[in-house]
Order: structure tokens, then sequence, then C-alpha cells
């Protein structure tokens, strides 16, 4: 395996290619480059390898699409950026081969396997259904030793250094979305292996050539990606609303990427749309809910007000385990930040009030023994 990333100053990075050890394939790799101090070391990776599809060339056009929609919403730094923050490398790989996967525990073996770090795999199927061709899409979080230095995707809290340490994962690792419908126009531009045009200008312009199934994404306009292909092409590729609108798959990965990358005030913005689309199920608007308002914390909204905002959040489920999960966390943390030395009846009535909630736990939820333990940590806290 070779690899070569520098920054060129351009605002992205040189490729880096990855192959596997037998040779079969490569890919490779599009990160934005480093555009203020690197105070984050951490590469985070989002794997999408083509669809599994009865249409040669669509699953991978289709998975590439997204994908390229994805990439557009990195950024490597906030903007303003004063305090010159940095959030590391974010990384999309496209895979021309599908790699077999057809469920979670798949994506979670090709995860470790493939070699890449990869936290996030977007995979899925593309079928025809009457004229058309619809696409269902699933993203797996696998969680294994990534070689990461920072894991701000897990919550973890602690009275104070040295205590110990109270955990709660992302409220899934496993999301299946709602089917997308392609129109006929988007089956018949992406129904052949090297369907994907390369374009002289973003907005249109003439056909320079084709993407193939390697390319490097260079950089990002409001409807297309700038990228060189295998054979040294380069044009914009246009992006197409798959679905007819914006659909909700692409605001919920990009934000997944942003909290993997500590980008709390970005996750947030694309939340937002996951939470007020009326296409997502509510599962999902749940999760969307949870994640954006422990986002606000980390982004500096104030413990009280984040509380109020899981707490709307949790109620759009009120018996789902990580709504009173999430919302437990929010209150031990925000009792923290407002009283060094915890008061016995406050801890007390923390204690009470996720007793009110214990039928959304089983019985013998680990989780429900480390929050008591974490109250009684408080209770050791101050003398």
């Amino acid at each position: 395996m070779n690899c070569c990333a520098v920054p060129d100053g351009t605002g992205v990075s040189g490729p880096i290619e990855r192959s596997r050890a037998a040779g079969r394939w490569s890919v490779v790799l599009a990160a934005v480059a480093a555009t203020a101090p690197a105070l984050a070391q951490d590469t985070v990776t989002l794997y999408a390898p083509a669809l599994e599809s009865g249409r040669p060339g669509l699953g991978f056009a289709v998975s590439a699409v997204v994908g390229l929609q994805v990439w557009q919403t990195l950024r490597k730094a906030p903007s303003p950026n004063p305090a010159g923050v940095s959030f590391g490398d974010g990384v999309v790989i496209w895979d021309p081969i599908t790699g077999g996967i057809d469920s979670h525990e798949s994506a979670e073996v090709m995860a470790r396997k493939a070699n890449i770090g990869a936290q996030l795999v977007l995979w899925g199927k593309a079928y025809e259904f009457g004229d058309g061709v619809v696409v269902q899409l699933n993203l797996t979080l696998p969680r294994y030793h990534d070689f990461r230095e920072q894991t701000p995707e897990i919550w973890r809290f602690a009275w104070h250094e040295g205590a110990d340490t109270l955990e709660a994962d992302l409220p899934s690792r496993r999301y299946s979305f709602e089917p997308i419908v392609l129109e006929r126009s988007v089956v018949e531009r992406y129904s052949r292996p090297d369907a994907i045009a390369l374009h002289s200008r973003a907005d249109g312009g003439t056909e320079v050539g084709r993407l193939g199934g390697r390319f490097l994404a260079l950089r990002t306009g409001p409807d297309a990606v700038y990228v060189r292909s295998a054979q040294g092409r380069e044009g914009w590729v246009h992006l197409p609303d798959l679905a007819g609108n914006r659909s909700e798959v692409v605001d919920f990965v990009s934000a997944m990427l942003r909290i993997y990358r500590a980008d709390w005030d970005g996750a947030r913005a694309l939340l937002a749309r996951v939470v007020d689309s009326p296409a997502a199920p509510t599962s999902l608007r749940l999760d969307a809910a949870l994640l954006s308002a422990r986002a606000g914390l980390r982004a500096g909204m104030p413990p009280a007000a984040m509380v109020a905002e899981m707490e709307r959040a949790a109620s759009l489920s009120p018996y789902a385990r990580r709504g009173a999960l999430y919302e437990a966390m929010a209150r031990i943390t925000a009792e923290a930040s407002q009283h060094r030395c915890p008061r016995a009846e406050r801890l007390g009535a923390l204690e009470q009030w996720l007793d009110g909630r214990t039928v959304v736990f089983a019985a013998d939820d680990r989780w429900l023994q480390d929050w008591r333990q974490a109250l009684a940590a408080g209770r050791d806290a101050c003398p």
C-alpha cells in the first residue's frame, strides 16, 4: 500500500492511492487541505462502494454522485476562524466494486478488512421498479480501533479528571434510509459503465471526457465538483438531485462526518435539515435532534438551553431508550457545569428523574448501572 498526500496550497490535497493486497482494485481519496494551523490530526473516512445493481455502471454512478454530494460538505475549518481551529482531514473513498456488502454486519467486516480506517460505510442497492430505479441506501458506523487519537462522536462525562467516566455511544450505528426513486432521465444517464460525463464548465459547457472508476475530487461549485480522472482528464461533474430534491441521506451522512470531525456548528446546520424534513421518518428525526442538541452543547450553547432542546428531542419518541439516555447525559452534564460540588438533593432529583423512565431500559442494562455509579461519584466529588 502506498500513500502520498501533501497540501498544495490551493485548498485541496494531492491524491492518496490505496489498493487491496490482492491488487484487485484501487481507489482515490479526496481530502480538504490545511487552511489553518493543524490542531486536529485525525482523518475521518467515508467508504462508498458501488451499489449492488443489475444495470452495468448504475450502482457506481449513483454511489459516486451521492459520495460527491457528501464530499461537498467537508470543510477544513470554520469560517471565520479567529482561533485557528482545524477539523483535520475528511476523506471520501469511492470503489467501483461493491465488495459484497449486503448487510450491516458485512459492512462492519469490510471496514476492518479494507484497512482504510473507514469510520462510515455508505452502501446499498439500486434495483429496477417499474420504469425507474429504486435506491436503498444504508449507513454503517462500525466501532473498532481505527487509530484515531480523539473520538468526539462518543459522549463522555466525568465529575472531574481521574473520576469514573459515564459514556454514551451514538444513538445508533446502523441506519437504513427511506428509498430514493430515480427518475427515468437519471436512469438513462447512468445506465452504462462510463456514464458520468466531465464538462468544461460548472454551469454546463461541452463534454470533455468521462469519469471512469477512479478519480480525485479537487474543488466544489454550487451544483458540481471539479475532478481529475485516472486518465488525467479534468472537468466538472454535474450533481443532479437524484430524488428530485435534496435527500436527507446526504444531510445526515454529512452531519455524521462533521460530528466525527468535531465540526459542531456545521453538524447542527445539517441536522436541522433532517429534523425539519417531512420525508424523514421519526426514528431518523429523533437521532438527528438528539445529536443536534449534543452538538449545540459542544458548540457553546448554555447547558440549560441544551437540556431544554434535548428534552424536546427526546419527546419525539418518549419510549425510545436512546432518547432517555441522551437526555440523562444532558441533565448530568448541565448539573456538573453549574455545581462543581453537587448537592445531595440535586443528585437525588436526577436519580428520581431517570427512575421514572427506566421502563425504556432492560432490567440488566449496564448503562443504568454506570449512571448510578456516576451519581455516587458526584456525591463523593467534594468533601
